[in-house]
């Protein structure tokens, strides 16, 4: 698993760079380099009941926690 590390600069009306370390399985992201917000890649399905026949989960981030 390679860890990718880089920064974006935000655009009006926002200011600073955005930090950001992922993988392919999780994500954290920091506006100010200690207050890291960690997200996790999981399958959301597509409607509360399964069915035989449903559309196949999306994969999707979540929130996981706050770290500093």
């Amino acid at each position: 698993m390679k860890l990718r590390t880089y920064a974006r600069r935000q655009l009006n009306p926002f200011e600073g760079v955005l930090q950001i370390a992922e993988t392919d399985l999780a994500r954290a992201f920091s506006v100010n380099g200690q207050i890291w917000q960690i997200q996790v890649l999981g399958a959301r399905p597509t409607h509360t009941w399964r069915r035989p026949n449903a559309n196949p989960p999306i994969d999707q981030f979540f929130h996981w926690a706050m770290w500093s």
